[in-house]
Parts: structure tokens; sequence; C-alpha cells
């Protein structure tokens, strides 16, 4: 079964906007008043969704002749720049950015005080659609590392 029209919509707004799943529902689907959150989570995580976004980043990423290795090269043009400026601070950003693509960059360990305090600010329905990611990132994680493709099939019920 295709796509309709409103999720090629929710997709190009979504790889257009920084992966924002809730804006791209907002856009896409501009009748719904209220659960973007909710809805732009259970978009992502639709598989048929997750294909097209693939897709259009790869055609997008052609298109505009992206990869690994070109951005790599423009980042080392930048650091020799840098260098050649006597700019540490962007040596240190062009290293810092490298650093990032490839992974060298972990996230910190969560400060329970602060996770604490974020839910309370948060909604009901703000707390299920974090539930409902940190859900499938987890799942998506354990079948990364397990070396097994996760498949989330829905029910029609």
């Amino acid at each position: 079964m295709g796509l309709t029209g409103k999720q090629e919509l929710f997709i190009q707004e979504y790889c257009s906007n920084g992966y924002n799943a809730a804006q791209a529902y907002k856009k896409a689907y501009p009748n719904c008043k209220s659960g973007y959150n909710a809805h732009g989570a259970e978009n992502i995580a639709k598989h048929s969704i997750k294909q097209a976004i693939d897709q259009y980043k790869a055609k997008i990423e052609k298109k505009l002749d992206l990869s690994r290795e070109s951005q790599h090269a423009k980042l080392k043009v930048a650091y020799d720049v840098a260098l050649t400026a006597k700019n540490p601070a962007a040596m240190t950003s062009a290293i810092r950015e490298q650093n990032e693509m490839l992974g060298y960059h972990r996230e910190k360990g969560l400060n329970p005080e602060k996770e604490a305090a974020k839910a309370k600010r948060m909604t009901d329905e703000q707390r299920e659609t974090a539930r409902v990611v940190a859900k499938i990132r987890t799942d998506e994680e354990a079948g990364v590392k397990a070396g097994v493709k996760v498949v989330r099939i829905r029910s029609a019920s």
C-alpha cells in the first residue's frame, strides 16, 4: 500500500525541519488541533514511513552530492583554513563536528534530578509520547546490538 499525500507531506516536512515529528504532523495534518507529539511519534514508527524517510534522505543526499566522505573533506578544508588563520575556536569546531560525524561524542549520563523536574513539567500526552519514542529507540538499539532487524507490526484493532 502506497503512502497518502499527507504522509508524503509529513515526510518532506520531517526531513526539512530538523526531524521534528510534531511540527511535521502539524503541517501535514492542519485539521488536527492537538496530539501532534503522539501522532508524529506514531507516524515515524510506521515501517512504510521509515522506509520513505530513508529514501527521501538518500534522494536529497544524491541530489546535493552529499556523502560522509564529501562532508569530511569539507570539514578538513575548514580546519585547514582555521589553522592558517590561527583561529583555534574554528579549528576546535571543525574537529568537534568530525568527531560527532564519526560517533566519538557520547551523551553524558542522565541527571536524575533534572529528569524528574522535566517529567513534572510534562503533560500526560508528552509523557506518553516520550515513553513511546524511548521504547522505539530501545527496541531498535537492542536489535542493532543483537544483529537483528527490528520490525514493528501494528494490529488492525
